[in-house]
């Protein structure tokens, strides 16, 4: 590309984020440094980083693309076909491991795309696999070691593999299970389960051979020595964030969130502001308005409670949060504000008020829901 044509492109892609009220950046470093971080903290085993929920939030065609150039990562995850086809019509070509429920009626579609996995879950899906399936098509069998949501009992195994074997089209190629409360104070329940799946994969190898074997998310990584595994499925971790207290992954959240303002107007002593009038004036204040509220991500929690930044100022939020605008105080901002300012309402720094793990802990959930409410509408940008 000559610089005359950079210079273009960079013209345009400024022309295009100016057109957006609302963009979603997603840092391409910090991703990539994830990546080699967990890669790293797994050892010899293989990667695989989890994409559904549209990549957690931070946009599947996106981060789909990005995690298919990445050295470090192996094997992408996803929950469904659709999410499956989405990665291999824009070109993504690393294997995918698809761990969701695929209807009966798109099981042959499924074996119409190149290097997908389906992982079974349930003896009946196992036989409709077989009685529907005639192209050849990789399985791995998921195995309940004690969460008790999905996956076949242990034992269960032989007879699923004697099942999976009477259709010639199916190769069974690994294992999987996952651990109910990998990040939780107690271990007794993970360990209980890790004597289960150890066991679990000796019947495997003594019947079937080697194989994938994947049970750690990423609060599972620190038992990745006690475990059977040649690869693991990490989700949050590679997004930047982690589930397990007390420990210091070097990790760096990639996601933020911006907004510009499209209103601003000062309220006086007893004005209300917003729905049920939830919020009054006990001073002169001058209020911004950002379009974007709880359709888009902006919890309804942070009604009242929330936080903004414009620059490094802090804009509280005043009112309820409506479905598509939140009022922010921008009293305090030196120099005042005006109509398409931005304001950032999710910041990639987690000491910021405004965090991903802050805004959980003021709505009383965890990271992962903060993320993927985030409206799959938005722009992403990649950073």
């Amino acid at each position: 590309m000559t610089f005359a044509a950079f210079l273009r492109s960079l013209r345009n892609s400024r022309s295009i984020r100016d057109a957006h009220l609302l963009r979603v950046e997603v840092s391409r470093l910090a991703l990539a440094h994830n990546a080699r971080t967990l890669k790293q903290l797994i050892g010899g085993r293989s990667l695989a980083v989890v994409l559904k929920s549209n990549a957690y939030g931070h946009g599947l065609r996106e981060v789909g693309k990005i995690a298919d150039e990445l050295d470090s990562i192996d094997c992408l995850v996803v929950d469904s076909i659709v999410e499956a086809r989405m990665l291999r019509g824009i070109g993504v070509r690393k294997p995918i491991l698809i761990i969701g429920y695929v209807p009966k009626s798109r099981l042959q579609e499924l074996t119409r795309l190149r290097s997908v996995t389906l992982v079974v879950t349930s003896l009946d899906q196992v036989r409709d696999v077989v009685r529907l399936v005639h192209r050849p098509l990789s399985v791995h069998i998921k195995v309940d070691t004690g969460m008790h949501r999905q996956g076949i009992a242990p034992d269960q195994l032989l007879e699923t593999i004697a099942v999976l074997r009477t259709n010639k089209s199916l190769h069974l190629t690994g294992l999987a299970t996952h651990f109910a409360d990998a990040d939780g104070a107690d271990e007794t329940m993970t360990m209980d389960q890790i004597r289960v799946w150890n066991g679990v994969v000796e019947i495997y190898r003594k019947h079937v051979g080697e194989g994938e074997f994947h049970v750690s998310a990423t609060a599972g990584t620190q038992f990745v020595e006690e475990t059977t595994a040649s690869l693991v499925r990490l989700g949050i971790g590679f997004y930047g964030l982690d589930s397990v207290r007390d420990r210091s992954l070097d990790l760096k959240p990639a996601l933020s969130v911006w907004a510009k303002i499209t209103s601003v107007k000062h309220v006086y002593v007893g004005d209300s502001v917003g729905y049920n009038a939830t919020y009054t004036a006990t001073s002169e204040r001058t209020i911004a308005l950002i379009p974007c509220g709880y359709n888009e991500g902006v919890d309804r929690a942070l009604s009242n409670r929330g936080t903004v930044f414009f620059g490094s100022a802090a804009c509280p939020i005043v009112g309820r949060v409506s479905m598509n605008m939140t009022s922010i105080d921008v009293t305090d901002v030196s120099g005042g504000v005006q109509l398409e300012d931005e304001v950032e309402v999710i910041s990639e720094d987690r000491g910021k008020a405004n965090s991903v793990e802050a805004i959980a802990a003021l709505c009383d959930t965890i990271p992962y829901e903060v993320l993927v409410r985030i409206s799959p509408s938005l722009k992403r940008w990649i950073v």
